[in-house]
């Protein structure tokens, strides 16, 4: 489990991962990266579930195709799923066998950032490696707004107005301050803290693509689980964009339910 989020706005995109690598207890086994660069197609995978997946699945989709729009069509999503299928005993004994994937990057065929999501299962309602379009701000796992307010998110139904580094952050410390099961090989289940680290962001523009670390957790320790500070006080105001994944249709029905209580 870990945080993996995708904001597309009109002429950029950003994803973003943190870096905590943890056992199934939920015990810190170090940091690393959860996406691969794929600077060539101007594009980004992310991956969660499995800290391999994603060195392993954007290396041989680089080598297969020659662009983010080839990568992004059904024909790569079935080739993932195959190097799934090869190397999915080896995801698993670096995270979890089931594993969700997110594409973002410069479509030459549109002439604008595309992000799409599949995964390894139907635990999401969604395609079992099949793109499906990841709207404009995706989060997995869904974000607790009123969490995220109290993150400083921004308030804007329109992402065209979201910040892509303070809202990318306000939105994972929300999903750093929410528990999630883990169940260890006992058995055993334990609501526990996951996002850790530190964020990294991945920017993708029709000029090519950037990295970098936007902030980092320094209290996260090896061997340590995650245990995050106190809530902050307080808390913006107006709308913010709601929780993805969420169809366009969802999307506007919860803008205009917030509206009626604003």
């Amino acid at each position: 489990m870990t945080a993996l989020n995708v904001l597309r706005q009109r002429r950029r995109a950003t994803l973003y991962t943190d870096t905590a690598g943890y056992g199934l207890d939920g015990v810190i086994q170090g940091f690393g990266v959860k996406s691969f660069t794929l600077p060539a197609h101007r594009a980004v995978i992310g991956c969660r579930g499995s800290m391999a997946a994603a060195m392993t699945i954007g290396y041989a989709a680089a080598l297969r195709f020659g662009s983010f729009d080839e990568i992004a069509s059904p024909a790569g999503a079935a080739y993932i799923g195959e190097v799934y299928d090869q190397e999915g005993v080896n995801f698993a004994r670096s995270g979890q066998s089931d594993i969700d994937f997110v594409i973002t990057g410069w479509s030459e065929s549109r002439n604008r950032p595309l992000s799409f999501a599949m995964s390894s299962s139907a635990r999401h309602g969604i395609g079992t490696f099949e793109w499906v379009d990841a709207d404009e701000f995706m989060t997995f796992p869904e974000v607790d707004i009123d969490l995220a307010r109290r993150f400083g998110l921004t308030d804007a139904a329109d992402p065209e107005r979201l910040d892509p580094v303070a809202d990318g952050i306000a939105v994972m410390q929300a999903q750093r301050h929410t528990v999630f099961p883990l169940t260890d090989d006992e058995g055993n289940t334990r609501n526990l803290f996951v996002v850790g680290g530190s964020i990294i962001a991945t920017r993708i523009t029709e000029d090519g693509l950037t990295q970098s670390v936007i902030h980092r957790w320094a209290e996260d320790r090896v061997g340590e689980l995650i245990t995050p500070g106190p809530l902050p006080t307080g808390r913006t105001r107006g709308l913010a964009s709601p929780a993805i994944p969420m169809s366009r249709q969802q999307r506007r029905a919860a803008e205009r339910e917030a509206r009626k209580h604003a």
